[in-house]
């Protein structure tokens, strides 16, 4: 038999190791055994994140808080004029943790000087 369908057997064995043990992991954590329980956003949620900078506004990019958190204001739809015009108030009312969030009014406030 040739090369090239031993590798791709080995790269389907790999996926199938690694999707079982991520299957283990969430059974042992439903079992409560003390091993963390993934979830898909364990999994799909730093791709996700990855995808999104990409389409991250300059001014956005330059705010001073993590991907997560420019997600949220993507999806939010708020633009650079309703950046502006957000209050620590807004930013609560986002979830936004304490530290971004005053990080992201002391922006604010010299955007606004």
């Amino acid at each position: 038999h040739g090369g090239g369908g031993s590798s791709s057997s080995r790269s389907g064995l790999y996926l199938l190791l690694k999707c079982s043990l991520l299957v283990g992991n969430i059974e042992l954590g439903a079992r409560g055994v003390g091993v963390h329980t993934l979830t898909v956003h364990d999994i799909i949620g730093p791709l996700s994140v990855v995808e999104a900078a990409a389409s991250f506004p300059a001014w956005m990019d330059a705010l001073p808080v993590d991907a997560a958190i420019k997600q949220v204001l993507l999806n939010e739809k708020i633009d650079e004029e309703a950046f502006a015009m957000l209050e620590e108030a807004d930013l609560k009312e986002l979830s936004i943790p304490l530290g971004p969030r005053k990080l992201l009014a002391k922006e604010i406030a010299k955007r606004n000087e």
